[in-house]
């Protein structure tokens, strides 16, 4: 008798058991899992792009629709959406939808097969274990699917990719953040080397060094006194040096002395070139190269900077 009353009330609700599955659906679109109070969940699950090598077709992204009857504690979801559907009350709706899910499981364990429109079908084995089929083979078939489509980067009869043999080389991944870094520094590095070395060779007879500011003063050519002054000096010793490695350079005797007293760790001494110019240089020699060597030498640069080679016979 109570089983005909179920069904009874079954085939009475049918409309209402039609509602419930548009909600059900409905819900789907919009959340991973409808519950059905006291009998199971309805998961929509998502299946990620793949493809096939051998086909060289690829599938896009699609949803499977399960069911899992462990979960079947009410959520308030299903009978929110009734409720704001036909308008009634919350806990209405949650009566309605304890009685149709009631309903469902009876005429499920009566019939073994119990089919939900739009959805699926039910079923249950003699163990009371319930099973369910989608409509669609996708699982979702209210949401449209997209047609699988032919990758034109896959060849189907295109030579097998030739792997690398692990055994002769090693591998390593560096990410990009590492490797910009990485190449800054180097950049900084490089930049800091070129920047340290020292000027190259060569013939600088234009003045660059000076306690104080002074125009270039005249070849010692065009000078009468400087000629005599020559003079007397290559008579006095016949084997004067010809280049003379100049540290600095001024008008005033005194100037320059004080600027040999403040430079007291080198030999340095006073070339008389004119009557209105003196230079001061650290060393003498016939060879030019001599010099050279002597002008890049870290200790002199460090000290006073620029320097240059005067040629006395020119």
């Amino acid at each position: 008798m109570k089983f005909l009353k179920t069904l009874f009330h079954y085939q009475y609700s049918r409309q209402s058991l039609h509602n419930l599955s548009l909600h059900i659906e409905y819900l789907l679109r919009y959340h991973d899992c409808v519950i059905l109070p006291g009998f199971g969940a309805f998961l929509r699950r998502r299946i990620p792009a793949r493809m096939d090598m051998e086909t060289g077709e690829l599938f896009p992204p699609r949803y499977e629709l399960c069911f899992n009857s462990s979960i079947n504690t009410d959520d308030g979801l299903l009978a929110h959406s009734v409720s704001r559907r036909d308008g009634i009350s919350f806990e209405q709706a949650r009566t309605s939808v304890s009685d149709l899910a009631e309903g469902i499981y009876n005429a499920l364990s009566a019939d073994g097969i119990f089919t939900l429109s739009h959805i699926g079908t039910l079923h249950m084995d003699s163990e009371r274990n319930v099973s369910f089929e989608p409509y669609s083979a996708g699982g979702l078939d209210f949401i449209k699917p997209i047609s699988p489509v032919e990758s034109p980067s896959v060849k189907k009869d295109s030579a097998p990719e030739k792997q690398l043999d692990t055994n002769r080389y090693y591998t390593l991944r560096i990410p990009r953040n590492i490797m910009r870094y990485a190449a800054m520094i180097a950049v900084l590095i490089l930049g800091c080397i070129t920047l340290s070395m020292p000027p190259t060779a060569r013939d600088m007879r234009v003045d660059k060094a000076s306690v104080i500011p002074m125009p270039s003063a005249a070849s010692p050519k065009s000078d009468k006194t400087a000629s005599e002054a020559t003079d007397t000096e290559t008579q006095d010793q016949k084997e004067d040096p010809r280049y003379y490695l100049i540290v600095g350079a001024s008008h005033s005797e005194k100037k320059c002395k004080q600027f040999m007293d403040q430079h007291s760790d080198f030999d340095l001494d006073m070339l008389h070139t004119s009557a209105s110019r003196k230079l001061i240089y650290m060393a003498s020699s016939s060879q030019k190269t001599d010099l050279l060597n002597l002008m890049r030498d870290e200790d002199v640069v460090e000290e006073f900077g620029q320097t240059w080679i005067y040629d006395s016979i020119e």
